[in-house]
């Protein structure tokens, strides 16, 4: 099994760091590319018919069984009723971020992107977050760049907010005053948000670490600390989703060799050239 590369030097935020992620399938990226869904009805037998699992429905109005092109409203029933699995996320937004990986490594250039308020606000909060979690904890952060790890094939990248000790992570997330009142009300106990799970998982396969502690952070609130432990179902289908990023990665790129073969690219201007945080 393979160990992670690690590339310590790196500032967050730099050029230097955005070069190293240029192209790469990254948490952030993975999180895109996965979802919670009800399972495919397919994947049970149809208690109308008898059908087979993966197999069609057939007919039972007719002297010999023909398959149907739907399903029985009872099979689809059954897998309406269970629970939600992850899968993978066929969206729009998961098209548009392995499309912008594909570009990134036909052009070796990272776009410049609008810092929003948000964006600055959690800069600004993640070291205030990290502080008081070390004075909280009796514990000493390190800081690191950026690490990657190859896994079945193919490599996947993370960014770590903070290394703890020699088995543990943190990842920090600054939130609006009214998002951390609803982390900390909403359901039997505060949880880690669905939608950073993917990242917090992904993190826990790349680095090969015990443990991973989330920190929902927002200045006047207490924070959110929750541990997190690695899941295999979330690791098989993070290897999942990043093995069919790189295949429509490749894909994209071939077609676009083939059709752009002859000519030439125009010339990026040097304002256009620095990559600024």
């Amino acid at each position: 099994m393979s160990t992670p590369t690690i590339y310590a030097e790196l500032e967050q935020g730099s050029p230097e760091w955005l070069q190293a992620r240029c192209g790469v399938v990254t948490a952030s990226v993975i999180g895109q590319l996965i979802t919670w869904a009800k399972p495919d009805p397919l994947g049970y037998e149809c208690p109308r018919c008898g059908a087979e699992v993966n197999s069609s429905c057939l007919s039972v109005t007719r002297m010999t069984p023909t398959p149907l092109k739907t399903m029985h409203s009872e099979r689809v029933a059954v897998a309406a009723e269970a629970d939600s699995v992850l899968t993978l996320a066929m969206t729009d937004t998961a098209r548009a971020a392995i499309l912008r990986l594909a570009a990134e490594r036909i052009s070796a250039h990272v776009e410049d992107t609008f810092t929003t308020w948000d964006m600055q606000r959690g800069h600004d909060d993640e070291p205030k977050a990290r502080d008081e979690y070390e004075q909280r904890n009796n514990v000493t952060v390190d800081e690191i760049g950026f690490m990657t790890r190859e896994v079945d094939g193919v490599t996947i990248g993370y960014s770590p907010d903070g290394l703890v000790a020699e088995d543990g992570l943190i990842e920090c997330k600054s939130r609006r005053q009214a998002t951390q009142l609803a982390h900390w009300i909403n359901g039997d106990q505060p949880s880690v948000p669905a939608e950073n799970m993917a990242q917090l998982q992904t993190g826990l396969l790349v680095s090969r670490r015990d443990w991973i502690d989330y920190l929902g952070f927002a200045e006047g609130w207490p924070t959110l600390e929750i541990r997190v432990y690695p899941e295999a179902q979330w690791a098989a289908v993070i290897v999942a989703a990043a093995k069919y990023a790189e295949t429509e990665i490749q894909r994209i790129t071939t077609t676009y060799t083939e059709r752009t073969a002859g000519l030439t690219p125009s010339e990026r201007t040097p304002a256009l050239e620095e990559i600024r945080f």
